[in-house]
């Protein structure tokens, strides 16, 4: 058991409290020995000015670590013991204990931190968005698979790019045909409409000609009528106008 050392001249007194310990009566002796003493020089014991003696203080630091071995614990009380009291006071252990390391409070649980990234990671491969990936490196920020999730989200990044600047030139593309056809179909429509007025041109500029030749010839037939009428006139011969209109309604 854990004790702190009594001074030479107790070591008879030592003796005899381990023989009643072992005879039934030993809580107090052995509590007894471990708030014992061990005196340098014949000083008296030193409890320190704390609400607790440098003994106390240095267990109720050290005893409850995780995972920490008793005789290591035990060997850091020693250590703060003689720091604070000056190496005037020295504790002791008397006890037996196997090799497995014995700890009053147990060690977390050991993660395996390269396990629990392979896991994520296959987790985050499974769903393979930009989102997982940034996801996966917040919480893992660095190591081997930290490094093949930037370089999976990188990949992803540079496809979603691909994938936008191939849509906009198809985008682009599919406008420029479109404004192609659009103007394909102004020239269609320009084009009839110039052919709709030349053709308009042409059978007024027709009808003008046929007016035109139409008129001429009312005007030889009226010229040729006054020349008929004026050599009749001349000769003292008229012929009846009733006959002659329709001689020259016959022609």
């Amino acid at each position: 058991m854990p004790r702190q050392s009594v001074p030479p001249d107790h070591e008879a007194y030592d003796r005899r409290s381990r023989g009643r310990a072992r005879a039934g009566h030993g809580r107090a002796d052995q509590s007894e020995h471990a708030d014992s003493l061990r005196r340098q020089g014949g000083l008296d014991r030193d409890d320190g000015d704390d609400k607790n003696s440098p003994f106390t203080t240095a267990l109720l630091k050290h005893l409850p670590k995780p995972g920490l071995d008793l005789r290591r614990a035990f060997g850091f009380v020693r250590d703060d013991v003689l720091k604070v009291t000056h190496n005037r006071q020295e504790p002791f252990i008397y006890g037996s204990l196997g090799g497995d390391d014995v700890a009053l409070v147990p060690a977390p649980p050991v993660v395996d931190f390269n396990k629990a990234a392979k896991d994520d990671y296959e987790l985050a491969q499974q769903i393979n968005v930009i989102s997982a990936w940034d996801s996966f490196i917040g919480k893992y920020p660095s190591g081997f698979y930290s490094d093949l999730a930037r370089a999976q989200r990188d990949k992803l990044i540079a496809a979603k790019a691909a994938a936008e600047e191939a849509d906009r030139l198809a985008a682009q593309k599919k406008a420029l045909e479109e404004a192609k056809a659009a103007e394909g179909e102004r020239a269609k429509l320009a084009a009839q409409a110039k052919a709709a007025e030349d053709a308009r041109i042409l059978a007024e500029q027709a009808a003008a000609a046929e007016k035109a030749k139409a008129a001429e010839k009312a005007a030889e037939k009226a010229a040729a009528q006054a020349r008929i009428e004026e050599a009749a006139r001349v000769a003292g011969v008229l012929p009846d106008r009733k006959r002659w209109h329709r001689q020259g309604d016959e022609e």
